[in-house]
């Protein structure tokens, strides 16, 4: 699998959160006609998300940084943010929409040099950075 990590990740409203995250996991649309339905527009976009998609994108990134103690520490992080310790959970966690932005740099910046990735690295720190002004930082 070929992940963007040349991709930047810039989003503001729910509707282009949904974008970026589409284009990273390389989803095709699925043709829903909607003139037919009364759904609302968010409705019809969530009829059209590609699950085996976003679970191939999300394996990518858990084969990747399964290993990698650092990478630990963030989904030990999120997952607490459910009340769980499960690190596939955090993952989730990690592309959701409050976290995509900060951790597909922080994922692309390993990607590109995992040997010297390491605590001070400025996009791990971004990350980390989101957990407390979010306020899901539970280590103090």
């Amino acid at each position: 699998m070929s992940y963007p990590l040349d991709k930047k990740i810039q989003y503001g409203t729910n509707e282009q959160y949904r974008i970026c995250f589409r284009e990273l996991c390389k989803m095709k649309p699925i043709v829903i006609d909607s003139s037919s339905t009364e759904l609302d527009e968010e409705t019809i976009d969530e009829q059209d998300f590609d699950m085996d998609a976003a679970s191939k994108t999300m394996d990518y990134i858990w084969e990747q940084t399964k290993s990698h103690l650092l990478f630990h520490k963030l989904y030990e992080k999120a997952a607490a943010i459910m009340l769980s310790e499960n690190k596939e959970i955090g993952l989730s966690i990690m592309i959701s929409y409050d976290y995509l932005d900060v951790f597909h740099a922080c994922f692309c910046e390993f990607m590109r040099d995992p040997v010297f990735f390491s605590e001070s690295n400025v996009f791990y720190l971004l990350v980390l950075e989101r957990f407390k002004k979010l306020g899901h930082d539970r280590s103090n």
